[in-house]
């Protein structure tokens, strides 16, 4: 004989099993979510963008500042202005200073120097020469020349993506709009930036908007401190920008220097 519960009494009995909470949801996983985050910041790459940039560089006895405004449309066409401090004091050098606005025209970089105690002057070099150039400079070292400007001139949500193949990188938190990302750097981070900067760096971290994804810091760091930081600030990303302003000539009765990129194995 089968016993049967009448089906009121078998619903009481089955309802603490019922009433059990359900098994908690793995918890996410961090590289997982900085992947989201990364593919949300390459979303950004081909807009236009207009932002105030610092950038900071402390390789070993000598420090390097840079900050100034720019407005890029593409690889080959943006302009900014910017002052860059170079303090080499520890070293028994002097600081310098130097004011330059650029413009990139579509086919040259033109840079209006300023310097105190030295004559102004205009330094022209082609487009094409640059990236090639800075490309195999490679990324710590392009990245220290530059000051934050890329192989495709200012294009940060492209940096995004080179730096974070550098290094494992994990969602850290997300607070007050900003989404932080970092990691140590892995094997292809120590074989392309090791050895670049007198400073042993070991590890990467980012910082994204949280709406958009734009990168509004970039830092690779040596022994807990910052190597290298790049900060935007008061990002936009305008509809319309005039053509107009990636015109340059150079100002009458100020000579201009041709920078060629150096032959390949020399």
């Amino acid at each position: 004989m089968i016993l049967s519960l009448p089906p009121l009494l078998a619903a009481l009995l089955a309802a603490p099993s019922l009433l059990q909470e359900p098994a908690p949801a793995p918890a996410p996983d961090p590289a997982q979510q900085a992947a989201a985050w990364l593919e949300k910041a390459a979303a950004n790459q081909g807009k236009a963008v207009e932002l105030d940039m610092q950038v900071d560089m402390n390789a070993g006895q000598m420090r390097t500042r840079m900050h100034g405004h720019f407005l890029m449309v593409d690889d080959a066409h943006y302009r900014g202005s910017a002052r860059y401090e170079t303090d080499m004091t520890a070293l028994g050098g002097t600081s310098v200073t130097v004011d330059m606005a650029l413009v990139a025209d579509g086919t040259d970089l033109w840079v209006d120097m300023t310097q105190p105690d030295s004559p102004r002057r205009v330094l022209q070099q082609n487009l094409a020469d640059l990236q090639r150039m800075q490309a195999q400079m490679g990324a710590a070292r392009g990245l220290a020349a530059g000051m934050g400007q890329g192989a495709g001139g200012f294009n940060f949500a492209d940096q995004v993506k080179q730096f974070a193949a550098f290094a494992d990188l994990r969602l850290a938190g997300v607070e007050n709009g900003r989404v932080r990302l970092e990691g140590p750097l892995n094997a292809e981070g120590q074989k392309t930036l090791g050895g670049q900067m007198p400073v042993a760096l070991d590890r990467v971290r980012m910082v994204l908007d949280e709406k958009t994804g734009y990168p509004l810091e970039i830092a690779v760091d040596g022994g807990g401190k910052p190597v290298v930081s790049i900060v935007l600030s008061n990002v936009r990303f305008p509809e319309k920008v005039d053509p107009g302003q990636f015109r340059f000539s150079p100002p009458e009765g100020v000579p201009v220097q041709q920078v060629r990129a150096p032959r390949s194995g020399n």
